[in-house]
Order: C-alpha cells, then structure tokens, then sequence
C-alpha cells in the first residue's frame, strides 16, 4: 500500500524528515485500513460534499491544498526571511492529512457519497486527529488537522495551521456548489 500511496500522492516525497514522512503515511494506511477502503477509492470521493458537482476527487483537493500550501510558505519565507519562521515539513504532512478523516466521514450509497453514521457523529477533523495521533505524528501536525476548518475559529493558529486553513478554503470556495 505504501506504493500506492507514494504515487496518489507524490507530495509526501518532499516531506525532508524521513520519521514524519513515513508517520504520515502510516496515518494513510490506518485511515484506510479502518475505512476499510483502497487508496483508489479516493479517487472517487468528492472532496467536499458541499462541491459534488464539481468534479473534484479527494486526492486532487489534497494534492492542490498542499501544493498551494507549499507555495504560500515559500512566497513567505521569500517576502519575510527571518522575520517569518515556517516549518515546511509540517506544512507537507498538514496540507497531505488535513482531510484524512473524510474516508471515515463519507459513505458511498447508490445514491452517490453521503455523510455516513460515522461522520454525522464526528466531522471530519475529529476523526482526523484520532488517526492522525495513532499514526504518532506530532501534536503540531494534529492541530493543523484540528483547526484546517470551522472548529478551528476563534481559536489560536499555528503559521502552519493558517497556512493550511487558507489554502484549503482557497481550494474550497469557487466550487461550493459549483455545478458541472
């Protein structure tokens, strides 16, 4: 499976720390194995259910919020040198596990992906940060996941964390109820 991870998701490559890059792909593999579900099925999974028609799978969201999140830091780093401190490692790992507990929110019915049993009892950040804490990532990875969405209002945000938070509704936004 680790394979198969490496190739839907090209980014975790670039994670330097070779201890949270092979965490974040354990915390893959958990989310996975507990959805009871292949890598490939998320290729299939709207990203949002809120933007189904626009076509977006799950991994292209992932991919675009942590490529986006990639840029972003760097332009920062770039604009702001020393005044600006970014770990770029965890804005990788954030950015590919943001939306990991979406595999356990989501259900596939003949009607297409809705929120299952699981999902209506905990969002996706949730169920994020339990797969993500038993995967082992560290507790600033787990609050990239906490706060990446509305739970996270009002409340403090790491750089990373808003790093991930902008880029996701930057992702997010111009397909709400897109239509095809």
């Amino acid at each position: 499976m680790e394979q198969l991870l490496r190739e839907i998701f090209p980014e975790i490559d670039l994670i330097a720390d070779e201890l949270l890059r092979e965490k974040t792909l354990k915390a893959w593999e958990i989310a996975l194995d507990v959805a009871d579900i292949s890598p490939k099925v998320m290729t299939e999974m709207p990203f949002s259910l809120l933007a189904k028609q626009c076509g977006i799978n799950l991994v292209e969201h992932i991919r675009a919020v942590t490529k986006s999140a990639i840029a972003l830091a760097g332009e920062m780093a770039s604009a702001h040198g020393e005044r600006v401190s970014i770990n770029r490692d965890l804005v990788i790992a954030g950015g590919l596990v943001h939306d990991i507990g979406k595999v356990l929110e989501y259900e596939k019915t003949p009607e297409g992906y809705l929120k299952g049993y699981y999902g209506k009892m905990l969002r996706h950040p949730f169920s994020g940060i339990w797969i993500c804490a038993q995967a082992g990532l560290p507790v600033e990875v787990l609050h990239i996941v906490a706060v990446h969405s509305k739970e996270g209002d009002g409340g403090h945000r790491s750089i990373e964390a808003n790093i991930i938070f902008h880029c996701d509704f930057a992702n997010f936004e111009p397909f709400k109820d897109a239509r095809p």
